[in-house]
């Protein structure tokens, strides 16, 4: 009895010699192999996608799809590297904004040319009034004078990317 599942059963891959059946079997395995991992590097860059959307909404539709992922690319390396909560919206009818206490917002409207500038209240005193001022007042009326407010966008980032260096002793 203890012998019955030793006895000889039909092979699961059709075969004429035992070097075809292991060449067989050894490309079944490869194209399983290679379907897994086809399903996990797009289940990757789908996940990606998703966390990113968030983090930079354009409801004017203004930004070129360039500008769009350079700029989700960046707030995504500042998340990470500085483990903060980032959003930028690009709103189209300029409704007061909702802040969340507990985020980095930048909202943009540039058809009133106003700006809200957010910053959690433990991040306040690191960052520094004179910048959460800067950028709420002074840094973009001249982007929006010359209508390059997707520029004055990028160097605000920028300027955020920087300061927080600096507040981390990184300068």
């Amino acid at each position: 009895m203890i012998f019955h599942i030793f006895r000889h059963r039909p092979r699961w891959v059709a075969s004429k010699s035992r070097g075809e059946h292991f060449a067989r079997v050894l490309i079944l395995v490869a194209v399983l192999a290679a379907t897994g991992w086809g399903f996990w590097a797009n289940s990757q860059r789908t996940m990606e996608t998703f966390k990113t959307a968030g983090l930079l909404r354009d409801a004017t539709n203004t930004l070129s799809r360039s500008q769009v992922e350079s700029l989700r690319e960046y707030l995504a390396v500042l998340e990470v590297r500085f483990n903060i909560k980032i959003s930028v919206e690009i709103q189209k009818d300029c409704a007061p904004p909702r802040l969340d206490p507990g985020r980095v917002e930048l909202f943009l409207c540039p058809a009133d040319r106003t700006v809200a500038f957010s910053v959690p209240p433990l991040l306040r005193p690191a960052l520094g009034g004179d910048f959460i001022r800067y950028i709420n007042i002074e840094h973009f009326p001249p982007y929006f004078a010359q209508n390059r407010w997707p520029d004055g966008l990028g160097a605000a980032l920028d300027l955020l990317g920087r300061k927080l260096d600096a507040v981390q002793g990184r300068e």
